[in-house]
C-alpha cells in the first residue's frame, strides 16, 4: 500500500511531480494544469518539461481545492481571496501561513472533518 504524504512530512521531500501531487490531493492532473493557468500563485518548477511542486505550491493548491470544493467558491471568488491575502500580507507566499497548528491538532481536525463529511452525506441522502 502506498504511503500518503502530508504537509508535515514534506519538509524532507524537496520536489513532487504533478502525478504525486494529483495522487496526494485527489485532484486530476488536468485540473492542476488548468489551475496553473488560472492562479499565478501556483508556480511549479519545470525541469525537462516536467512539473515539480514544492511545499509552497502544495499548500496553495490545497487551499485552492478547499476554497473551490469544500467552501463552494467560484474561481473568481478564490481570486478575490488570494488578492486580499496578497494585499494584507505584502506577498503571495504568506497567505498560506497565517496560522500554524501542531501535527496532533491537524490530525484531530482531519478526523473531525472526515466525520462531518460522513454526516453530510447521510443528511443529503
Amino acid at each position: 500500500m502506498k504511503k500518503k504524504l502530508n504537509l508535515f512530512e514534506l519538509e524532507e521531500e524537496l520536489l513532487l511531480t504533478i502525478g504525486k501531487v494529483s495522487e496526494m490531493l485527489n485532484i486530476p492532473q488536468s485540473v492542476l494544469r488548468f489551475w496553473e493557468t488560472q492562479f499565478s500563485q501556483i508556480s511549479p518548477k519545470k525541469i525537462k518539461g516536467r512539473r515539480y511542486y514544492d511545499k509552497k505550491d502544495l499548500e496553495i493548491v490545497e487551499n485552492i481545492k478547499s476554497l473551490l470544493y469544500d467552501q463552494g467558491l467560484t474561481i473568481k471568488g478564490v481570486h478575490k481571496i488570494l488578492e486580499k491575502n496578497l494585499n494584507d500580507n505584502g506577498n503571495s507566499n504568506n497567505y498560506t501561513t497565517t496560522f500554524k497548528i501542531s501535527e496532533k491538532d491537524f490530525l484531530m481536525l482531519s478526523e473531525i472533518l472526515a466525520e462531518l463529511k460522513i454526516i453530510r452525506k447521510k443528511l443529503i441522502k
